[in-house]
């Protein structure tokens, strides 16, 4: 049976003192120490998590660079929602002001700094990250709106190597990010995918997802989206809106040029490409490019894909 994949928590919120190293090594059914790329559990993707802040964040003074005033809590939304969609001078690979290989640490810890008005924001330095040793940054939107964020830089070269940015559902209690990072408008601002991947589980009892990953090596980014699904004997169809849905940004295209890369990478192992998902072509019949044609507008059909092909 293939692993579940499951949502990322919020990288910094440690239940440890500040010098203890962070483990990366899986422990499947246990969340201890989340890590810049956590272990995989085996919680559904309906369940919320609420972690405990108890790590006490450290601010580093950067005199020589500029300081930007905190957001309000509703000015710190409106910018957060631009962010997740693009403004006209910062798309993918482009975040909220920050480039993977060209902004530093320090100049993201501060733009980044500007949402803690609104928002829970830690920093970490000189960790273990996947990818060797990084300084962190991280900011969470948990209880209220279930949204964060990591950005990690190389400790050695103190560039942004990765943003991670996750948004769930949060219910109707709760302000949902979603729409602004929706599957019609990433097909729409960046084309067709070069890879377009499915994966759903249609034997696993409660398991009613479909998972869905476009990956841009140009604009370097993956991005997963979790959608809820009906499943019947003949279809897995997903009509309704996403469950949750995961951007993760290189500074590099190398790692998402192919399968393999994306599959063993530190960065994107989590999203467990494997044998599992199959391309746009099997899933539903279609080419990549009809699957953009067609799911890029406005009133696009239900994505279905044939249930037997799903079964062991």
């Amino acid at each position: 049976m293939k692993k579940l994949q499951v949502f990322f928590l919020f990288v910094f919120l440690l239940g440890c003192s500040s010098n203890q190293t962070i483990s990366l090594t899986a422990t499947p059914n246990v969340i201890k120490t989340p890590s810049p790329f956590p272990s995989q559990t085996a919680i559904p993707p309906t369940q919320t998590l609420t972690p405990t802040l108890t790590f006490t964040p450290t601010h580093t003074p950067f005199p020589s660079l500029t300081s930007f005033p905190a957001f309000s809590p509703d000015e710190g939304m409106a910018k957060l929602k631009s962010w997740l969609q693009g403004t006209e001078d910062c798309f993918l690979p482009c975040w909220g002001g920050i480039t993977p290989g060209r902004t530093s640490w320090q100049e993201a810890k501060q733009l980044i700094e500007t949402l803690s008005g609104f928002a829970t924001v830690e920093f970490r330095e000189n960790f273990e990250c996947g990818f060797g040793k990084c300084n962190g940054i991280g900011w969470s939107l948990f209880p209220n709106t279930l949204a964060n964020g990591g950005f990690y830089s190389t400790f050695s070269e103190d560039k942004i190597h990765v943003i991670n940015i996750t948004v769930q559902d949060a219910g109707l209690n709760k302000t949902n990010l979603i729409i602004n990072l929706n599957l019609q408008h990433i097909l729409m601002q960046y084309g067709t995918p070069t890879f377009l991947l499915f994966s759903t589980e249609p034997d696993l009892p409660g398991y009613e997802f479909l998972e869905i990953i476009l990956v841009y090596p140009k604009e370097q980014f993956i991005i997963k989206y979790s959608k809820y699904a009906k499943i019947t004997s003949e279809k897995v169809v997903s009509c309704g809106p996403d469950s949750s849905i995961e951007l993760i940004v290189l500074d590099n295209r190398e790692q998402l040029d192919t399968i393999d890369a994306i599959a063993s990478a530190a960065e994107t192992i989590d999203f467990h490409v494997d044998v599992w998902h199959k391309p746009v072509e099997e899933a539903m019949g279609i080419s990549i490019d009809e699957f953009h044609e067609t799911y890029s507008k406005a009133n696009a059909p239900c994505i279905s894909t044939p249930t037997n092909i799903w079964l062991p």
